[in-house]
């Protein structure tokens, strides 16, 4: 993909001003200035180490402010994790920089680690935490408006949900429900595509591309779980190594039995 192509790709999405395109706005000259002998794949690799860095602030940021022990203090705690999302949110609307792309993850995911530390110091059991997770990642899709944010919210939501699965030691039926339940979203929003897109907006977007990924994740799940009869349900590869184990653990068993019995 050219520069050029890229560019009007970035605008259609709303990331550019269109008025970088048009090379007689004063916009357009500093554009072509500074792009001169930057190619497609140059601006990507470009993007890619600015997400690197974006993650690497985000997680030093988090970890810096739970070593503080903020989190311990419960509404301070939660009060600085809702003002990170609403900072997210307000960058969120409309077209953004490359410094405010980072900014709405740093924003994002300091918010949420906040939130759910804090919740954490009062919350005693991993079932209620894992709902305060799905609500959490579902006020995030709603409220950013952000396509990369709103599929890696909905993916933490349902490996949430699939967490609560094995808190509630739910076996391979189960599993195979909230396939079906994923499925089932999938096809609706797919088959509904034409009004669903238009009343969902920018919702649809990461609906559409993230549960496809994620409901792959209670079939392989459940598929192991059928194996190896455990509540834990293992994926399938470990629930073929699951067995393996335990038939050489039957094994050892009944040579050892008959060292037993030839002695005596």
């Amino acid at each position: 993909m050219s520069t050029r192509a890229l560019l009007e790709q970035l605008a259609d999405e709303g990331l550019v001003d269109r008025a970088a395109l048009d090379a007689a706005t004063p916009l357009g000259q500093r554009t072509r200035d500074a792009l001169a002998g930057l190619t497609g794949e140059g601006l990507r690799l470009q993007q890619a180490g600015a997400s690197v860095s974006v993650w690497l602030g985000a997680l030093l940021l988090a970890i810096f402010l739970v070593q503080m022990e903020i989190t311990e203090v419960v509404p301070l705690g939660l009060a600085l994790g809702a003002a990170g999302l609403g900072l997210a949110a307000v960058l969120a609307r409309g077209s953004a920089t490359l410094l405010e792309l980072q900014l709405r993850w740093i924003a994002t995911i300091g918010g949420q680690v906040l939130i759910l530390a804090s919740l954490g110091e009062v919350i005693g059991d991993d079932e209620s935490l894992c709902v305060a997770t799905i609500l959490l990642q579902a006020l995030t899709v709603w409220l950013i408006r952000d396509l990369a944010i709103g599929v890696a919210s909905i993916l933490v939501g349902a490996g949430a949900l699939l967490v609560l699965a094995a808190e509630l030691r739910v076996e391979a039926f189960g599993h195979g429900l909230l396939a079906l339940f994923f499925g089932t979203c999938i096809c609706g929003l797919w088959v509904l595509q034409a009004p669903l897109a238009a009343r969902l907006g920018r919702l649809w977007q990461p609906l559409a591309y993230a549960l496809p990924l994620a409901v792959w994740a209670p079939i392989t799940i459940g598929a192991g779980s059928r194996y190896d009869h455990d509540a834990d349900a293992l994926p399938m590869f470990l629930g073929v190594g699951g067995r393996r184990d335990a038939a050489v653990g039957r094994l050892g068993g009944a040579v050892d039995l008959a060292d037993r019995t030839g002695g005596a």
